[in-house]
């Protein structure tokens, strides 16, 4: 029994790390970067989003450091070009471009990339020579990362759950995996439907807070995913070496595509295949391929088999009959109706140009070059009042700007049927923490690998400790000696350079939240349900039962989905347990929220940081906590703690 399992971790992350940090390849042609190719002047960017009600074109305005993305990216641009431009002359020799990073060492993945063929590199650094005069500019540099998916906004798609992490944790006495949307929305929808028969009554929904705060399993009066999905504890409780567990993770999958988004790369300039992409999500008219059953009618043979041929038997092959010359026929150009494809009446009547009730691919791109139905200004600096804000269209608010709720960095779009949550995002730097803790790890391997002692390593001993495929890198003087200073700087000046990279590129995370009943509930967006709540559930019927049918089935829940721009570029990175392994390594501080509002004696006693205290956390008598709760609900609200507090009594 391995005593010291987070050790036994710590070095997989070691072996992992670095070859991480070492990696040879850019990004292959099918990494999921359909990213925005808009010029230096384009300071936004537009997708379409194929909501379940009908299609929206949003325009994005995102700021970084101050200023526009494009032109924080090239400030970043700027920054490495002088950084590897070492003898000052405004162009980049072959010696100099050989220290060039590779693209997902400054997009900082970690998982799929490790160790990778020089022949790859060598064909990046080639690329970086666009008209082959033996140096590179400023514009050839930028215009190759732009190229290999290194631009400033970029588009990551729901990724698979990564499950070797998962089997980690929960090997070495970690928490149970984080369910899937469609595990949680089911269980909680089958949890309250009492007699199962797939609809939820009003007395169904009044019984639901009692059923669901029953699955609070650490009685903190706050309901996880977790505890709402049950989850059989794993049958073998052996322990599996971390360090292989580690080196053979499935790396955490992401779609090339969405079939609910749309980039636009330039803005106003349709995609090919735009018009197709709006159809196949609307259109239940279109035509499948369907196969063909198989034939088993008398005239054929043997049911599409050829009868066995008698021996000596020869067989003469049928003269060919010929056959009149085929037609080509071409099929009428796809025409979509507002039936088909639901889009309001306005916005129809706008596309339609020739009036004839349907729409043509000609006409259905033209749904991009529109206003947009809705127009936002991110700042992602997070000293910015006003993280996420709504902006004009054409001097006038934009379509749905009605629809959308903005508290803070968290925007609610609410469609009906589809449930839109917009959000500046804030992910911290896991990789970055993963190196501050492994660099006292890289010291004790460089001293292994000096097996002769002289205070520095060839080439040949770096490959001991996967340093090999960096070696001209960290050899800053070219002397063909590696030196621990010279490794240590290395990774400190790459960490500055993804810190640097990080600010001027952005990433739009599409994610299905589509949880039912849990995302319904959860109105502060916090992923947890409160007591306040789960106290709601009654009153859904009354929302969402738009058919007066005095029931809810599964098709009246809104789909939810959310668009979280953060700061950074596309990642393959860590998920929801690896950010726990990393905790847990790191002694980091949770990343559970933190009530800020209140007088002191408020937050102190919100132990489950939900915003309320209850009589389970109220530290006083019932006749006090009675007083407090001035609308007798159960629970002392920020608004009337505030209330008591600037009360004379």
């Amino acid at each position: 029994m391995n005593r010291y399992p987070l050790r036994s971790l710590a070095a997989a992350a070691f072996v992992s790390l670095t070859s991480w940090l070492i990696a040879e390849e850019i990004p292959s042609p099918s990494s999921p970067v359909p990213i925005s190719q808009a010029g230096e002047g384009d300071q936004v960017q537009d997708f379409v989003f194929l909501a379940q009600s009908r299609p929206i074109l949003v325009r994005l305005r995102v700021r970084a450091e101050g200023k526009p993305l494009a032109s924080a990216w090239n400030d970043f641009m700027k920054y490495l070009f002088t950084s590897l431009d070492r003898d000052g002359d405004g162009v980049l020799s072959e010696r100099e471009v050989e220290r060039a990073p590779r693209v997902e060492q400054l997009m900082g993945g970690i998982g799929e990339d490790g160790m990778r063929s020089r022949s790859k590199v060598s064909l990046f650094r080639k690329a970086l020579d666009a008209n082959k005069d033996g140096k590179v500019s400023l514009a050839e540099l930028s215009a190759c990362y732009r190229q290999n998916g290194m631009t400033p906004f970029q588009f990551q798609f729901d990724g698979t759950p990564n499950a070797g992490m998962d089997a980690i944790v929960l090997a070495y006495g970690g928490s149970k995996p984080e369910p899937s949307v469609s595990q949680v929305s089911r269980a909680i929808f089958d949890l309250i439907d009492a007699n199962k028969d797939g609809k939820l009554t009003q007395k169904e929904l009044d019984a639901a807070p009692s059923l669901l705060l029953a699955r609070d399993e650490n009685e903190d009066e706050i309901l996880t995913a977790r505890e709402i999905v049950p989850q059989e504890k794993p049958k073998d409780r052996s322990k599996p070496s971390a360090m292989s567990m580690m080196m053979n993770l499935a790396p955490r999958g992401a779609a090339a595509t969405s079939p609910l988004l749309i980039p636009i790369p330039v803005s106003g300039q349709a995609p090919a295949n735009l018009a197709n992409r709006i159809g196949e999500r609307y259109d239940s008219s279109a035509k499948k391929t369907e196969a063909k059953p198989f034939d088993t009618t008398p005239s054929s043979s043997l049911n599409g088999m050829k009868p066995p041929r008698k021996p000596g038997v020869k067989v003469e092959p049928k003269p060919k009959e010929k056959q009149p010359p085929k037609e080509d026929k071409k099929e009428p150009p796809k025409k979509w109706t507002r039936k088909q494809i639901p889009f309001d009446e306005e916005t129809f009547a706008l596309l339609d140009v020739d009036k004839d009730g349907a729409l043509d691919d000609k006409e259905m791109e033209a749904f991009v070059r529109r206003d947009p139905d809705l127009c936002l200004t991110v700042s992602l600096d997070g000293k910015d009042d006003k993280p996420l804000a709504l902006e004009a269209v054409s001097g006038k608010p934009a379509a749905l700007a009605t629809k959308l709720r903005i508290d803070g960095e968290v925007g609610l779009l609410d469609l009906g049927i589809t449930r839109l949550e917009l959000r500046r995002g804030q992910e911290k730097n896991r990789a970055d923490m993963l190196a501050s803790f492994v660099m006292p790890q890289l010291k004790i391997q460089f001293k292994q690998a000096d097996k002769d002692n002289n205070g520095y390593l060839d080439e040949a001993e770096a490959k001991t400790v996967s340093l090999g495929g960096s070696f001209k890198q960290m050899d800053r003087d070219g002397d063909g000696k590696l030196y621990e200073k010279e490794v240590l700087d290395y990774f400190d000046a790459m960490r500055e350079m993804r810190k640097r990279a990080s600010n001027g590129t952005a990433t739009l995370v599409l994610s299905d939240q589509s949880r039912g009943l849990f995302d319904l509930l959860d109105t502060n967006r916090d992923g947890r349900l409160s007591v306040r709540e789960i106290k709601q559930m009654p009153k859904l019927l009354a929302q969402l039962d738009r058919e007066n049918k005095a029931f809810l089935s599964r098709g009246d829940i809104p789909e939810s989905h959310r668009l979280s721009i953060r700061r950074g570029s596309m990642k393959r990175d860590f998920g929801y347990q690896e950010a726990i392994f990393v905790s847990t390594l790191m002694g980091e501080d949770s990343d559970e929220p933190k009530t800020t509002r209140g007088p002191l004696w408020f937050r102190k006693m919100d132990r489950n940081r939900d915003g309320d205290v209850s009589r389970k956390e109220f530290l006083f008598g019932e006749e006090l906590f009675r007083k407090l709760d001035t609308d007798g609900d159960g629970l002392i609200g920020v608004e009337e703690a505030e209330k008591a507090q600037s009360s004379p009594r």
